[in-house]
């Protein structure tokens, strides 16, 4: 199958880059070191808090799924895989021994056997639970993206709908729900 080089859609970049924003909001809330849940009055800080801390969850799916569509249009095969998770690979590499260095040079409390020991392999000891995840993506990739596509349009909406009632809200409440008709 050959790919075409197309034009990239203003809406779904925008949409790639307020999720962006949104999952920066999101840490500077959850992972901050005052706890944004004690406001003084301050209304801007408590909608930020309010709204910043699901909304980062939301936009992390988000992102995930704007950086898969625009995987789709490329081409899709082993080779291409192994090359972009190799280039992943040096570009973690590369800040978690930076970052190693300057615990060295900096800071050495915070230097331990562990730290050294994900510093020197990043993704297999998932160092940054992300890029782990968006590695193994790749080297599924080759596998979802045939597969979805020998699957058909209609069998894949059925799957994102089967997907999305699953796995879409709170399994907390749907089994509470589903506990009140057995009662």
């Amino acid at each position: 199958m050959k790919h075409t080089q197309k034009m990239r859609n203003s809406s779904i970049e925008l949409l790639r880059v307020i999720s962006m924003l949104m999952v920066v909001a999101h840490h500077f809330v959850v992972h901050n070191l005052d706890n944004a849940w004690d406001i003084n009055g301050d209304s801007s800080r408590f909608l930020i808090a309010v709204f910043a801390a699901p909304l980062g969850k939301i936009s992390i799916v988000s992102f995930f799924a704007v950086t898969a569509w625009f995987l789709c249009e490329k081409e899709s095969g082993f080779r291409v895989s192994f090359q972009r998770v190799w280039k992943m690979e040096l570009q973690v590499l590369f800040y978690a021994w930076g970052m190693c260095i300057l615990f060295v040079i900096f800071d050495r409390k915070l230097l331990n056997v562990s730290t050294i020991l994900k510093s020197f392999f990043p993704v297999s000891t998932d160092l940054w639970w992300y890029v782990t995840s968006y590695i193994l993506f790749l080297l599924l990739f080759p596998f979802l993206n045939k597969g979805l596509y020998l699957l058909g349009k209609q069998y894949h909406l059925y799957l994102c709908l089967v997907t999305i009632v699953v796995w879409g809200g709170d399994s907390r409440g749907f089994t509470k729900w589903i506990h009140g008709f057995s009662e």
